[in-house]
């Protein structure tokens, strides 16, 4: 009698005794033997294969091709992915300080007639870079350029005498580069002998001054001008460490 085989199964023919598992058959015997499947059949496996059309078959290849592709990209960016590092803590404290935009130094009071002029003016230069050099090493500010309102800071010196004392017009400079504070600084002469180095910080956003000294120096040369100004720098750090400081 021929053996039956059932849909999805294979049969084994020759010297060989089938014993049927489920769906599948387990041969047991000697001798040579070939195997009959029903149609749909896989003849390696004996478990049945639905069968797929061309055009399904390449469908099913291509989301394959593409599941394996999105997977392996994944990999790939988890393994190339670099960890978050960690903020220096120098730079966590400067991003703490306040913002401080620094205006040039002034000169009032007797200023020595128009022959003095041309060296004075070198003295404010040589004053305002010692002035900002000092305050960017001291650590005590965030110190902004002022170069995107310079057009603002010459129109205000071709109107004001002082942007010292200009009625809060320094607080413009400072609301246009987006700072804490603004820090003016002044020098007036009394002589040649006699001089006086002032300075006082406004607050952008109320206007008020929350820090002002004044220093008494002798000698109206560039020596005198820089120790007075580093001396200042020092004095501005010791009373940010007092707890009466403003």
């Amino acid at each position: 009698m021929a053996a039956r085989v059932k849909p999805g199964g294979c049969l084994a023919r020759g010297n060989l005794r089938p014993v049927r598992l489920g769906e599948q058959l387990r041969l047991s015997g000697r001798g040579a033997f070939r195997r009959e499947c029903a149609p749909g059949a896989n003849p390696v496996s004996g478990l049945f294969q639905p069968k797929m059309s061309g055009k399904l078959y390449i469908r099913a290849m291509k989301v394959s091709l593409l599941v394996f592709l999105a997977l392996a990209a994944g990999s790939f960016a988890q393994a190339d992915a670099v960890p978050p590092q960690p903020v220096p803590a120098h730079k966590q404290i400067s991003s703490q300080l306040p913002r401080l935009a620094v205006l040039d130094v002034e000169l009032s009071g007797d200023l020595g007639g128009p022959g003095l002029a041309s060296e004075h003016a070198d003295r404010l230069n040589m004053a305002s870079a010692k002035l900002r050099d000092e305050l960017r090493r001291g650590g005590l500010f965030q110190l902004v350029g002022n170069t995107p309102a310079q057009e603002l800071i010459a129109t205000l010196k071709s109107q004001q005498l002082y942007l010292h004392d200009c009625n809060g017009c320094d607080l413009d400079v400072g609301r246009l580069l987006g700072v804490d504070q603004v820090l003016v600084s002044w020098v007036n002469r009394v002589s040649n002998l006699i001089l006086t180095l002032t300075y006082e910080i406004h607050d952008v956003r109320t206007g008020e001054i929350v820090a002002r000294k004044s220093y008494d120096f002798r000698g109206d040369n560039d020596t005198a001008w820089s120790h007075a100004i580093v001396y200042m720098v020092q004095d501005m750090k010791e009373q940010s460490k007092s707890p009466s400081s403003p």
